[in-house]
C-alpha cells in the first residue's frame, strides 16, 4: 500500500481524475492543412527530406521573433549596460516620449521590458513595438549627432592648439 502524505485527504493516486476521449472522426483528416502534414510526415519517414520551393526569401534562416526585435530595441534604448541600469534607462526613456497618462494599462514599465527579456512575456502589442523602434531611431540620431559634435569640437580644438603653438614659435624667433 502507498503512502499517504498529509494533503492526500484519503485519493489513491491515478484514480483523482478520468478522461473522456472525443472521437472527431475522419472529417477533420480532409482538411487541405492535415493533408499536407501528413503527406510531410511520410516522406520523413521514408528518409526523404522536402526540397525548398525557393519561394522564400530568407531560405532556411529563421526569421526574428517580435520579443526578440523588442529585446534588441531595448538594448539599444538602455545603451548596453548593466542589466537593471539598462532596463532603468529604457524605461525612463520611453515613459518621456510617451507617458500614457489618460491609460495607465499602456503605460511602460520595468516589469513589462523584464517580461520581454527573461522570455517570460510572448506577446508584443503593435503599438509598443512602434513606440520602441520610435525611441531607439530618436536615440540614434541623437548619439550619432552627438558624436559628430564631438569630433568637430575635437578638431578645432587641435587647430587652436596648432595655432596657438605656430604663434608662440613666431614670437620666440623673433
Amino acid at each position: 500500500m502507498p503512502r499517504r502524505r498529509a494533503g492526500d485527504k484519503g485519493r489513491t493516486p491515478g484514480k483523482a481524475f478520468s478522461f473522456v476521449v472525443f472521437n472527431i472522426g475522419p472529417a477533420h483528416r480532409k482538411s487541405p492543412w492535415n493533408e499536407a502534414k501528413i503527406a510531410q510526415e511520410k516522406q520523413m519517414e521514408l528518409g526523404k527530406i522536402p526540397e525548398d520551393s525557393g519561394k522564400l526569401k530568407q531560405g532556411a534562416s529563421k526569421q526574428m521573433s517580435d520579443v526578440a526585435l523588442a529585446n534588441s530595441l531595448i538594448e539599444e534604448i538602455g545603451a548596453r549596460r548593466h542589466i537593471g541600469d539598462m532596463f532603468r534607462t529604457a524605461c525612463r526613456e520611453l515613459r518621456a516620449r510617451f507617458p500614457h497618462r489618460e491609460d495607465p494599462e499602456n503605460q511602460w514599465t520595468e516589469r513589462r521590458l523584464r517580461g520581454w527579456w527573461n522570455n517570460e512575456s510572448r506577446i508584443v502589442k503593435h503599438f509598443q513595438m512602434v513606440e520602441l523602434y520610435e525611441t531607439a531611431e530618436a536615440l540614434r540620431n541623437a548619439r550619432d549627432a552627438h558624436a559628430e559634435y564631438k569630433n568637430k569640437t575635437e578638431r578645432l580644438r587641435q587647430m587652436a592648439q596648432l595655432r596657438s603653438a605656430a604663434r608662440s614659435g613666431d614670437v620666440a624667433s623673433r
